[in-house]
């Protein structure tokens, strides 16, 4: 029995008032048809619902939808209203009202009278159907959902009443979307673009994360766990909506040699929620201030193990992981053809793929540049024995150089992370130690020596005096350092000698080892002095007279005093003629006033060049100097006695 003329349109029966459906990204949705009845009589103008069929008035209806989310911590929800339905993301269609089906692209609104004769202009039946996109802002918000709500009018209505101020009636239904598990690298996973959201201790939450790119070096132990979480959270420490999340490897391309792959874990049932290597409950905060809106978030995951043997140096390998839904509650069914990567449905359980590259590098050792004390070993392009530095030294003198050496990853800021997060799994500081050894063909010097490497803790700037003791050793960085000392012998003047140095990791000297050349010349006529040497004592090493290196040093202030402690000075011992055309070594020695021994004795390269060319039957004094050659002459300008009391 029909009402009186006031009555609005009904939706008598099925689907009630917020019936709850589920959708999953990509599948299409369709919404039970839901029918309308007017209590008013059939053919009048009360009892007659608007449609499209009575042009050109007003249209009959209206379709709206909203985003919300489910999360029901915090009680202050920033994702929805008391009502349920504020918008904290962009649903997929143009407008939040479509009346007459025109609602932006994938929605379809209709509605049709029910058949009969005549026919029921009181009775109609409304469908609506969408396809929900796979991406959207949807991704950003914890267990989101999406409002439709239908209002009906008849033709009275269109007369002055306005549906929003009097009574009418309002069919809703609440669309829960089922979004795929979410790869985490750090914590929080998403941010809404509306609403501040942030780990309560992101130095914990997703701790040792294996990241989309991980270097891990030879020898190295790379301990990592990769992780997901269930997006269709409640927000609670019980988390009853929670779906379990199975992480399985694919077989293709699978997990290199040696690597090992522990089972999943996580989740409300999991044997601890808050295990001490890696994460499992977190705490996430909503709003401004913390305590303002406090949520749980729960993470699964499989710990990765790998040390990568010799063999494996410079390889990278990629490995895939396939999370999918182990659903607890009442799901739909979906049957959905997903590309690579997207969310994808199997039997209605969601899945998604995450895939990651691990790379093997070797050791690369680099030499800290603001050393000075590296002295030519320090020069960055002498690389070869053809690109040597020259450099010359002096007899007697004391020479130190000290390497040091740094694997260049330890000081890559890229693999610390960020500080105010967690941890990730990257290469591991310190576990390289450098040296260096002499090359085979081109090695040392006679009576030179390289030191036994040593390791020393330093400062994230490689200085060992911008930090305390203490932050070295938190900081971790740490660099070995190498000296190579040498005091060139008399006898070893005007000798060249290239000596290349490789620079290698100590446990695999053969993986990418780096080389520095010198080429060292002695130079003629200069010797060193240290503290306590006079030249007295210099003049009986060279049996000559200490006036005649007075001579040859003018700027020698106190010839009991060549040189302070600790400090070394280099003495002329007379000057270097360079020979215009070839002369008898003994009438080069007469004519300066010496003797041929003692020419041969202060250029040992003249003697080396008589004894590869000597002929038996020529006499040594009538031995022939070279053109151009430079010699050393000490003359025999003065002579005296000893003076001990100077």
């Amino acid at each position: 029995m029909f009402t009186s003329e006031t009555d609005v349109p009904r939706f008598p029966s099925s689907p009630k008032h917020d019936t709850e459906f589920f959708v999953y990204p990509g599948e299409t949705f369709v919404l039970p048809p839901v029918y309308v009845i007017d209590p008013d009589a059939n053919g009048t103008e009360y009892g007659t619902i608007i449609d499209k069929i009575l042009p050109p008035q007003q249209e009959w209806s209206f379709f709206s939808a909203c985003t919300g989310s489910n999360l029901s911590r915090p009680a202050n929800n920033p994702f929805s209203t008391g009502g349920g339905c504020a918008i904290a993301a962009s649903h997929p269609w143009e407008t939040e009202n479509c009346p007459d089906g025109k609602c932006g692209p994938g929605m379809n609104f209709e509605m049709s009278r029910m058949p009969g004769s005549p026919d029921f202009t009181n009775r109609s039946i409304i469908n609506v159907n969408f396809t929900l996109p796979l991406r959207g802002d949807f991704e950003s918000v914890p267990n989101p959902y999406f409002y439709l709500c239908l209002t009906a009018r008849d033709a009275k209505d269109t007369l002055g009443r306005n549906p929003s101020e009097e009574p009418y009636d309002m069919r809703c239904y609440k669309v829960i979307i089922q979004l795929p598990p979410r790869y985490v690298a750090t914590c929080p996973s998403i941010t809404p673009p509306s609403i501040e959201m942030r780990a309560a201790n992101p130095t914990t939450c997703a701790l040792g994360g294996l990241q989309p790119h991980t270097k891990v070096g030879v020898g190295q132990r790379l301990k990592a766990w990769i992780y997901f979480e269930d997006l269709n959270r409640d927000g609670t420490d019980s988390c009853i909506d929670c779906d379990d999340v199975e992480i399985a490897v694919l077989s293709d391309p699978g997990l290199p040699n040696d690597a090992s792959m522990a089972a999943w874990t996580g989740g409300p049932n999991a044997p601890s929620k808050a295990p001490a290597d890696h994460s499992n409950l977190e705490k996430v905060y909503f709003g401004d201030s913390i305590g303002n809106g406090v949520s749980t978030q729960y993470l699964y995951s499989r710990r990765f193990e790998f040390t990568p043997s010799l063999i494996q140096a410079s390889l990278t390998y990629k490995i895939c992981m396939k999370a999918t839904e182990l659903h607890k509650g009442k799901k739909l069914t979906a049957n959905l053809t997903c590309p690579t990567n997207d969310g994808c449905s199997e039997g209605g359980r969601l899945s998604s793929q995450a895939c990651f590259h691990v790379e093997v590098v070797q050791p690369d050792v680099r030499m800290v540049s603001m050393n000075s004390r590296a002295g030519p070993f320090g020069t960055a392009s002498a690389v070869s024995p053809e690109t040597a530095v020259n450099f010359s030294v002096r007899v007697q003198c004391d020479y130190k150089w000290t390497l040091q050496l740094y694997e260049a990853l330890d000081f890559d800021a890229s693999q610390a992370g960020d500080k105010s997060k967690a941890k990730i799994a990257a290469f591991e500081r310190g576990i390289y130690s450098f040296t260096a050894s002499a090359d085979s063909e081109y090695g040392l010097p006679k009576g030179a020596m390289i030191s036994a490497p040593r390791k020393i803790q330093v400062c994230q700037d490689m200085s060992k005096d911008s930090c305390t003791e203490q932050e070295k050793l938190q900081q971790g960085y740490s660099i070995t350092e190498v000296d190579i000392t040498w005091r060139p012998p008399r006898g070893s003047e005007s000798e060249v000698t290239t000596t290349c140095l490789r620079l290698h990791e100590q446990k695999f000297p053969t993986l990418r080892s780096k080389m520095r050349c010198v080429r060292f010349e002695v130079t003629k006529c200069q010797v060193c002095v240290q503290n306590g040497d006079t030249l007295v004592s210099l003049a009986r090493d060279y049996k000559t007279d200490w006036l005649q290196l007075w001579g040859a040093n003018p700027h020698i202030a106190n010839p009991n005093r060549l040189a302070e402690p600790g400090e070394q000075e280099a003495i002329t011992l007379g000057p270097t003629h360079v020979i215009d055309e070839p002369v008898k070594l003994s009438l080069l020695a007469k004519r300066f006033r010496t003797t041929g021994n003692k020419v041969l004795e202060l250029n040992p390269d003249l003697a080396a060049h008589f004894d590869a060319h000597l002929d038996p039957k020529v006499l040594a004094a009538d031995l022939m100097v070279p053109a151009s050659t430079h010699v050393c002459l000490m003359p025999e300008i003065c002579t005296q006695k000893d003076d001990l009391t100077m």
